[in-house]
């Protein structure tokens, strides 16, 4: 079973978003949807097993040649060449910070850490996410914003979890807004030498850069409208693996608390029959309603 978020209802307070889940309702995935929608559970999946094809790299490579070039810079102007120097510690730290990022297929190969993101979705109905990720039968699941920052990312979560979390983020497509966030990290490293920059740069690759790698997507996605809840499990905690496309997926759950208000069932047929049955599944109060869109799946 696949799995995304969709979102639709903005909210005032932050301008976040109303979070949705659509998960699957074929095959073996039944029992699934069933267990998380009464388990609260939603998963976060290791960003190297996603669907596209590059994700974490779509923005390194751009993200890399800024660091190379802001290292390059500050080497050459650098007074003395070692670490006491300023200008050398932070051409330093950048150059470690590559180190940590490239090499061939793997996106960090000498860490250990991995990237997991559960992905939301502006548009609670769009018809393309149907037929991507649940054709034939799904269900798009509302979750208040609040409870779920409550539950998830609060001060002090009712969850033990086997990751770091960073917290919910926007995706941006393209790189328009990549060159303010490099530009930003490249000046905050200037603006913060230090005596031991090579652990300070495989810090900054590992704790910061890999997760903001998940931040953006190539223009190609941008219909999905996506934000993502993403945390990194930099401390090598096991973690969950379910069947994939790509193999033994790797994934973490999150328990979504009481933020359920919502389920959409999705088109396709007995339509109103599993709106019935959903109805007696979720708890009082949660509002059961149909997708408009016209698909047979």
């Amino acid at each position: 079973m696949r799995a995304f978020e969709l979102c639709r209802a903005w909210r005032a307070s932050r301008g976040l978003p109303q979070l949705r889940a659509l998960w699957s309702d074929e095959g073996r995935a039944r029992a699934c949807t069933v267990g998380r929608v009464q388990g609260r559970v939603i998963w976060a999946t290791d960003a190297e097993y996603l669907n596209d094809s590059q994700e974490l790299r779509y923005a390194r490579d751009h993200l890399a040649k800024e660091f190379r070039s802001a290292s390059e810079r500050l080497a050459g102007r650098a007074k003395e060449p070692h670490t006491e120097d300023p200008d050398t510690s932070s051409a330093a730290i950048l150059s470690a910070a590559l180190t940590a990022l490239e090499g061939g297929d793997e996106v960090a190969p000498s860490s250990a850490v991995h990237v997991f993101v559960a992905c939301f979705c502006e548009d609670g109905d769009l018809l393309s996410q149907w037929r991507g990720y649940a054709a034939g039968a799904g269900y798009a699941v509302g979750l208040d914003t609040d409870a779920l920052e409550t539950a998830v990312l609060g001060p002090m979560p009712h969850q033990e979890l086997p990751v770091r979390l960073v917290g919910l983020r926007r995706v941006s497509y393209g790189d328009d807004l990549l060159r303010p966030r490099v530009d930003a990290l490249v000046a905050r490293v200037i603006e913060q030498p230090s005596a031991h920059p090579y652990v300070m740069g495989d810090h900054l690759a590992r704790g910061e850069i890999l997760p903001m790698l998940a931040e953006f997507k190539h223009p190609a996605f941008a219909e999905e409208q996506e934000w993502r809840l993403i945390a990194t499990d930099q401390y090598g905690e096991p973690v969950n693996f379910r069947p994939g496309p790509l193999g033994p997926t790797p994934y973490v759950e999150f328990d979504f608390g009481s933020a359920l208000v919502e389920v959409k069932v999705g088109p396709g047929p007995h339509q109103e029959l599993r709106q019935r049955a959903v109805q007696r599944l979720v708890p009082c109060g949660v509002a059961v309603t149909l997708s408009d869109a016209p698909f047979r799946g």
